[in-house]
């Protein structure tokens, strides 16, 4: 899986065979152990739960930095174990059973076995609260998720800003949870055009993204459990970059940039693009048009160059 693990699409679960006991008739509850393939361990918790005779879950992976990631699909027929979780780059099947407390069988990724194992666990989570949030930024309506402590405000707030790319709220629940855990509250949301929020992000620029970001902290002052005067905005990676222009936009009181550029964008994505072909690896000559077809990529996209600059170095 890419860094960004919290981008798991989809999962689905599947348990069939004999019963051991009452347990294994019933998947609901807490589950901890490891998936392993080679020699990586990975540390993995998981939740089920059924309501109306529809099977929900979710995983935490404190390696990977992913909490609460939903599996879109759940079956359980008592106890045999079929997983299926599409990545962004690779596909695990699961295949195993239920035994009373346990659960393990065999894992398949990208054509080499592994295996897993778990045990249920009697976990009482940290009752954080969890409300739907829908805020207008412009003309679209964005979507997300407001996540409180579990006593009265008002509460400090901090605002999530995407990286670059399709991001969805999932992919900073992780880091958030930590903070309300602290006594903050997160509010994490679908990017413009992802999940539930409107609108296209390939369409939009950073102007467009900043607002959005200042529409979130202008929703969080004025909910009823937020200190309006303690607000403000982490951005990781592109809205680490973006954070300081959404902070004047929105009057933040507070900026936390990760993994934020400190150059102007154009010259971040020069060396971005160029990273992701590998410009350095290549041999001096091919070397020198890459690097060139590069600078043209951002001299079109950032500066408004004409097209035929591009295609002149696409085609050398």
């Amino acid at each position: 899986m890419r860094k960004r693990a919290a981008k798991v699409a989809l999962c689905f679960v599947l348990v069939a065979g004999g019963p051991a006991n009452l347990f294994s008739q019933d998947l609901s509850g807490s589950w901890t152990g490891t998936w392993v393939r080679g020699a990586d361990t990975l540390d993995v918790a998981m939740r089920f739960r059924n309501a109306g005779g529809v099977w929900t879950g979710e995983f935490d992976a404190e390696r990977l930095r992913v909490e609460g990631i939903p599996f879109t699909e759940v079956a359980f027929l008592p106890p045999a174990v079929r997983l299926r979780m599409v990545g962004d780059a690779t596909t695990m099947e699961f295949e195993g059973r239920v035994h009373g407390d346990s659960l393990s069988g065999t894992l398949i990724e990208d054509g080499a076995r592994g295996r897993f194992g778990f045990v249920r666990v009697a976990i009482m989570p940290f009752p954080l609260l969890e409300e739907e949030a829908r805020f207008p930024s412009g003309e679209i309506e964005l979507a997300g998720t407001l996540i409180l402590p579990p006593w009265r405000g008002p509460h400090p707030a901090v605002v999530f800003l995407h990286g670059s790319g399709p991001e969805g709220r999932w992919a900073s629940r992780y880091l958030a949870r930590r903070l309300v855990r602290e006594g903050f509250a997160a509010l994490i949301w679908d990017k413009r055009g992802v999940g539930g929020s409107a609108g296209s992000w390939e369409e939009a620029g950073f102007e467009d993204l900043a607002e959005d970001a200042a529409a979130a902290v202008a929703f969080l002052r004025s909910h009823p459990e937020i200190d309006p005067d303690r607000v403000g905005i982490h951005g990781h990676s592109q809205g680490g970059t973006i954070s300081p222009l959404a902070a004047v936009r929105s009057e933040a009181d507070f900026v936390i940039g990760s993994a934020a550029g400190g150059l102007p964008m154009a010259e971040v994505e020069v060396y971005s693009i160029g990273n992701a072909i590998g410009v350095d690896s290549l041999p001096p000559q091919e070397a020198v048009l890459a690097k060139a077809y590069v600078e043209a990529i951002v001299n079109v996209a950032y500066r408004g160059a004409p097209q035929e600059e591009l295609e002149a170095a696409a085609s050398r």
